[in-house]
């Protein structure tokens, strides 16, 4: 049956004999609610999520950790239920953080998300929250996937290091707040809501200034795709002023409909591809 706390945060900790040779998983089968309390899991093995029909972790206000020293951190399989509601969550995971083995994404609702994962497998999240939102201070040895639907708030996303793969960032209202770096690979930007406009220095609700795009380290930028098979419907560059990149990564506009403004392009070392 369903755990409910009335007043006291909820604590699992396998890992307490340190026995590092465990493979202990941990499976979240009914509702697990505490109440606005903070919510902590810990194991060597899986962390996985399997209600099916309702929100498999809810705290409310609270904080929800779930660390996965030896495993992944698995979403429910469903793919309908929200894997956790709190106010933040941050998810520690060794072999990757997302449902049906990478086919879908880890469902969240929270104002604050951030993750790490030593391993190589795939990073895919998914915040269904309505209202301000970030991704922060993250780490993730292999490809990483970042999406939230809400396009009348802002989702900020920052303090990122993606060096195993590429990093596709589907949010409708991107904010990039802070350094990402993607090392070689790529980095793909574009919004959740597909055949929507996307702008650089512009006035889509999907924009990013040069300054935004000057925080990225990345082998190339594409914005306006999202490798997902999803293009913007067009894209405008320079509409309300200059657009300036002070690093040297190359940048990659793709809609079936581009626009240059007036107002002036500078890559500083890297290039502008337009691809319509």
């Amino acid at each position: 049956s369903s755990i409910t706390a009335t007043t006291n945060p909820i604590t699992m900790n396998l890992m307490a004999d340190q026995d590092t040779n465990s493979s202990g998983a941990v499976y979240i089968n009914k509702p697990l609610n505490s109440n606005n309390g903070n919510i902590t899991i810990a194991a060597y093995g899986n962390i996985a999520l399997n209600d099916g029909t309702a929100t498999n972790i809810t705290a409310g206000t609270g904080t929800v950790t779930l660390t996965s020293n030896g495993g992944a951190i698995q979403g429910d399989p469903a793919g309908g239920p929200l894997d956790i509601l709190a106010a933040t969550v941050q998810l520690n995971a060794a072999t990757g953080i997302s449902a049906n083995g990478g086919s879908a994404p880890f469902y969240v609702d929270a104002g604050s998300i951030g993750f790490s994962n030593s391993g190589t497998p795939l990073v895919r999240i998914y915040n269904n929250h309505a209202g301000a939102s970030s991704f922060t201070v993250s780490s993730t040895g292999g490809p990483l996937v970042l999406e939230s639907f809400d396009s009348a708030n802002p989702t900020s996303v920052g303090i990122i290091t993606a060096t195993g793969g590429d990093t596709v960032l589907r949010i409708n209202n991107l904010n990039i707040t802070n350094p990402i770096n993607a090392g070689a690979y790529s980095v793909y930007l574009a919004p959740y809501t597909a055949s929507s406009p996307v702008s650089i220095n512009g006035s889509a609700t999907f924009d990013v200034a040069g300054a935004e795009l000057s925080n990225i380290t990345a082998g190339k930028v594409i914005v306006g795709y999202d490798t997902f098979g999803n293009y913007a419907s067009t894209a405008t560059i320079g509409a309300t002023a200059a657009v300036s990149i002070s690093n040297a990564a190359n940048l990659e506009v793709v809609a079936p409909s581009i626009t240059v403004g007036a107002n002036g392009f500078t890559n500083t070392g890297g290039s502008l591809l337009l691809t319509a």
